[in-house]
């Protein structure tokens, strides 16, 4: 900087180079020619799908926290996407649920001050770029720009001595404005710890557009776009998995590695069924690379499919593959459709040997070790002896696993993805550490079953739950463990709900319930909407009576709290479905009530669960009953932290009617 040059950033970012391979693969898959400068801003699709919160694979909005907020937010313009890229960032992330009330008018746009009222009129009175800092700073403390940076940058570099320097000079020159001295201070503060951190305004909006781009793609042009992401993940083999995880959430298939079907890369194919999907690239099977396979794949598409092994040998030439590739591809599943895994594994060292020596032979134009033999006699002399018994299916997922990062031909746990509730986690990397102490509902299957004592000698499980792309531990504490102790076989299907615990970045659940899954059932589960998504299963709400001004069955010896009615308690029962009913008292004073009710609501998205919720708002003059657009996991640690908000008897829980 001394020097007067300038600097610059280059981001070499892997998501422009997925959206440049969509778009050539859209050309040759559907002989669309498009460029991303075509890409409408208003596609309803991509902002149903941003609002949804499924955005694995978006740039910038892949993280689980990220995912939870966009899904609040439910953006519905670009400068929304920008806006939550630049306050997804320690010290602005605070100001993240100030902005979503605010969009949706849940709470008023207020700025810090009404001269500021312009400076952040388009991000509801939240500060979110640095651009704003800088013009605030201007217009509050009559700074230049240039001063205005030079206070920026001091903020991000904490320095004690800077910045009381740079204090004295904003209050000064604020109240040099006209404000007070409180007034001054109050905005000073409000700046210093989120200057340091902020975006530029170009910055996000640059970035929001390749989300919105990835988006759109995702949701428009779904299996082009997600080849390509498969693509780009080759020599990645932890983000591989979870790229292929995200394809089955979607219902796109993941076909295997096939000598006959695959291509060097992943590309769009059909299933048995004619469904199309991704056929995995010979080149992503570990240990191999595209100098390896390209024989392979430049014999088939210039002669024809491989009718058997035989027909494979004397046609590849396998030179450019040590036996450890060749059994990569082997155990990986590619040639599958030659002969039984494990007797062509068996076979390799004959493959290889056989093949290389046809190869050379061509090379010096002798005579061919088959000669003009036709297909049957050159069989009868290349005999690989495939007669032996194949491996069993626990084999062949563990080689994949290994080989493809994930198990496709023969894997249990996809069956979950598809018939897995909405909300519900089967995923391993749809878990991190910024989900600590929230409650969350895990599907999996049961690998491993331990039990332990604790300090005062009693006995609890530490289990093992498999998840797509990788294993959750799972704690059964005590009481847990007493009443659910049937449940824990090797091999069951479990959805666990519990309390993520982080512990070096490790993250586990103790569990709090517990059932055993059957996805060839529908399975009952709840919308945000408090609406079940089984079509099969029809509930008619409880309409309020007037005979009981909170709406619930009455009760024998109602209770009396604050002039409304209550409902004796229901002990908590986590088997069946239940109507939370909450009746909250007008108190005469707006703020403290509206206060309240956002508590209330907080506490009661923390515990998500399938309990439909009716709040009843009473006063003097009139009864108000609301739906709530979620449901929740009732459960004593929520009754506690609602007792405390609302009162010991404003709950009630009554059965869900079916």
């Amino acid at each position: 900087a001394r020097l007067g040059l300038l600097k610059m950033d280059f981001l070499g970012l892997a998501n422009l180079t997925i959206l440049d391979r969509t778009l050539k693969m859209l050309k040759q898959t559907r002989g669309l020619e498009m460029e991303l400068e075509q890409i409408p801003w208003d596609d309803k699709k991509t902002f149903d799908l941003l609002s949804s919160g499924k955005t694995n694979e978006v740039f910038q909005l892949e993280s689980a926290g990220m995912q939870r907020n966009i899904r609040e937010l439910k953006p519905s313009s670009l400068s929304d996407v920008a806006a939550m890229i630049a306050l997804y960032r320690p010290g602005p992330m605070e100001q993240i649920p100030t902005f979503i009330d605010a969009k949706h008018g849940r709470s008023p746009v207020k700025s810090p001050h009404p001269s500021l009222d312009e400076i952040l009129a388009d991000s509801y009175g939240v500060i979110v770029f640095q651009d704003q800092v800088l013009r605030l700073l201007q217009t509050f403390a009559g700074y230049s720009l240039g001063e205005a940076d030079i206070v920026r940058k001091a903020m991000g570099k904490k320095i004690p001595a800077l910045m009381a320097q740079e204090q004295e000079k904003f209050i000064k020159g604020a109240m040099g404005q006209g404000y007070t001295h409180q007034q001054s201070q109050a905005i000073f503060n409000l700046i210093e710890p989120f200057a340091g951190y902020a975006f530029n305004k170009a910055h996000s909006v640059s970035y929001a557009q390749i989300s919105y781009w990835t988006a759109y793609f995702k949701a428009n042009y779904s299996l082009e776009y997600m080849a390509s992401v498969l693509n780009s993940r080759r020599d990645h083999p932890d983000r591989m998995s979870a790229a292929v995880n995200e394809c089955l959430r979607m219902g796109i298939p993941v076909l295997p590695p096939d000598v006959n079907r695959s291509s060097v890369e992943f590309t769009i194919d059909k299933n048995g069924d004619e469904q199309e999907g991704i056929r995995y690239g010979l080149a992503a099977i570990k240990n191999l690379g595209e100098t390896a396979v390209d024989p392979i794949v430049q014999q088939r598409t210039t002669k024809g499919a491989f009718n058997s092994l035989s027909d494979f040998v004397r046609r590849v030439d396998l030179r450019g593959l040590n036996r450890r590739s060749l059994e990569s591809l082997i155990k990986a599943g590619a040639f599958d459709s030659l002969g039984p895994r494990g007797p062509v594994l068996d076979a390799a060292p004959s493959i290889l040997s056989q093949s290389q020596m046809e190869a050379r032979t061509r090379e010096t134009g002798q005579t061919s070790l088959f000669g003009d033999m036709d297909d049957q006699q050159q069989e009868s002399i290349v005999d690989f002896n495939l007669v032996g018994l194949d491996v069993d299916n626990s084999k062949k997922v563990a080689w994949e696993k290994e080989l493809l990062g994930v198990a496709i031909t023969s894997n249990p746990l996809q069956r979950l993805l598809a018939q897995a509730p909405p909300g519900i986690i089967s995923s391993i990397d749809q878990i991190d550490s910024s989900m600590e102490g929230r409650r969350i509902t895990v599907l999996g299957q049961l690998s491993s079953v331990q039990q332990r004592l604790t300090r005062d000698q009693r006995a609890f499980l530490n289990v093992s739950l498999e998840l797509l792309g990788g294993t959750l531990e799972i704690i059964a504490w005590p009481e847990v463990m007493e009443r659910t102790r049937s449940l824990w076989e090797e091999g069951k299907l479990l959805q666990v709900e519990g309390k993520a615990v982080v512990r070096r970045d490790d993250v586990s659940i103790h569990c709090s319930n517990v059932h055993e899954f059957n996805p060839d059932k529908p399975t009952r589960s709840r919308s945000r909407n408090g609406r079940t998504d089984d079509a099969k299963v029809k509930r008619t709400p409880p309409a309020p009576k007037p005979s009981n001004r909170n709406g619930a069955p009455k009760a024998a010896r109602p209770a009396v709290a604050n002039g409304a009615v209550a409902e004796p308690q229901t002990p908590y029962d986590p088997a069946q479905n239940q109507v939370l009913q909450l009746t909250m008292q007008d108190s005469g004073n707006e703020s403290q009530d509206a206060e309240r009710f956002n508590a209330a609501v907080q506490a009661m998205l923390d515990y998500e669960g399938e309990d439909r919720v009716l709040l009843h708002i009473l006063s003097d003059t009139k009864h108000i009953t609301m739906d709530m657009p979620f449901a929740v996991k009732f459960c004593p640690e929520l009754q506690q932290r609602l007792e405390e908000l609302l009162g010991p008897e404003s709950i009630s829980i009554a059965p869900a009617p079916f």
